[in-house]
């Protein structure tokens, strides 16, 4: 995998798709200074607040200039229309989604949600707090709890695998682009943005992928099965009026309900794909979406 989100649909901003949760990495406040207790007056504890509950189209971002690059946002020709990169916008399967789920992750809290970060109104959705200053294990574990990607079920180990390499290849491009990189120091915006932007095309891609795998899997069977149907009807065409004869003998015979048991066991098996033709076909979809979608990444190789 190498480093590397259309329009905000109206159906985007309307979908109910209900990953595993967890809780935003801890922001740490300092605590007030310490002193004897005075009884001038009387100290009324205040009560938490109430996570705001707000409609998707009020927690979305109305601007995305600092979330990017000047360069990357200076020729409006390359901008869709809310003023996003044109390759934001992805052809792949259950982005636009995914793609408002991870517009949902912020890092920093509004005046107005009080300190809370609220909850929002349409199913499916969540907002998750990100910080700039993050470690790079807190940028996992955010990744990793997101519900990016959730309906598809991805094992735990994979999506901890993706978060980490998508972190650590940042990471390796900062320090590179920078006279004095620090690999720990807080991230830009435009970098902040640009981690949760691969991550995200990262399980899009396997995603897609996997269903294009299936789909040929699927394909490669048939024809298996239609050329064995073909090659079978024709061995025996030659033999039938014979078979005809031999089962009609046999059908007399106190050993025919034996005969016709043996008969099914013998039946072929459903035609099936080879490990190696398995690992070709996953190779060659990778291949024809990498390049569908204009991104230098390498495919798996086959071994």
């Amino acid at each position: 995998m190498s480093t590397m989100i259309s329009t905000m649909y109206s159906t985007a901003m309307s979908q109910h798709i209900p990953q595993s949760l967890l809780s935003s990495p801890t922001v740490r406040v300092s605590s007030p200074g310490l002193g004897k207790p005075s009884f001038s007056h009387i100290e009324h504890v205040s009560k938490p607040t109430t996570a705001k509950v707000l409609p998707l189209k009020d927690l979305i971002a109305k601007n995305f200039s600092d979330m990017y690059a000047p360069e990357v946002l200076a020729d409006p020709r390359l901008l869709n229309d809310i003023g996003r990169p044109k390759f934001t916008d992805r052809a792949i399967v259950d982005w636009t989604v995914n793609d408002v789920r991870s517009l949902l992750i912020v890092c920093e809290l509004q005046p107005e949600w009080n300190g809370v970060l609220p909850v929002v109104q349409e199913s499916g959705y969540r907002m998750m707090h990100l910080p700039l200053n993050a470690s790079n294990e807190q940028i996992v574990d955010t990744l990793v709890s997101s519900d990016i990607y959730k309906e598809h079920n991805f094992d735990k180990r994979f999506l901890v695998q993706t978060a980490q390499y998508t972190v650590e290849a940042a990471r390796r491009r900062i320090v590179g682009n920078q006279a004095n990189g620090n690999e720990f120091a807080p991230l830009s915006k435009p970098e902040w943005r640009n981690i949760i932007e691969n991550y995200l095309l990262n399980l899009g891609c396997e995603a897609q992928c996997r269903l294009d795998y299936k789909r040929v899997c699927m394909q490669l069977k048939r024809q298996k099965q239609a050329l064995a149907k073909e090659t079978s009807s024709h061995s025996s065409s030659s033999n039938s009026l014979l078979k005809k004869a031999l089962l009609a003998s046999s059908s007399t015979s106190p050993d025919f309900p034996s005969y016709l048991k043996n008969n099914m066991n013998s039946q072929k098996p459903k035609p099936s794909l080879t490990r190696h033709e398995k690992q070709v076909v996953w190779v060659q979809v990778q291949s024809q979406l990498y390049q569908r979608l204009g991104l230098d990444w390498e495919a798996d190789e086959l071994v």
